[in-house]
């Protein structure tokens, strides 16, 4: 039981971690190979990665589920973490700039 849930947590967290990350390889310039470039290419091979192998068989530690759950949760509320950011930070007014 533990497995077939360790199994199914990885593959939908390998399909959200593809989801997110394969439109910032689809809109990226070709020249312009950063740090956000190399990491959405290793999350794509990852995902696929894993979401094959597990398909295969193979059955993730329960830190390998939960890093990929984590990952995965991460990358589908990162957006609205940078609204809630910006939202309730007010900005500095021109007296805390000059001091």
């Amino acid at each position: 039981m533990l497995d077939t849930t360790l199994q199914f947590a990885g593959l939908i967290a390998a399909v959200v971690i593809y989801a997110r990350a394969e439109p910032v390889l689809s809109r990226a310039d070709g020249g312009a190979f950063t740090l956000v470039g190399a990491a959405a290419y290793l999350l794509t091979a990852g995902s696929i990665w894993g979401g094959v192998s597990i398909l295969l068989g193979y059955v993730p530690s329960v830190g390998a589920a939960l890093l990929s759950v984590g990952l995965a949760l991460l990358l589908l509320c990162g957006r609205r973490l940078e609204d809630i950011h910006i939202r309730h930070i007010p900005p500095l007014s021109r007296k805390e700039h000059e001091q």
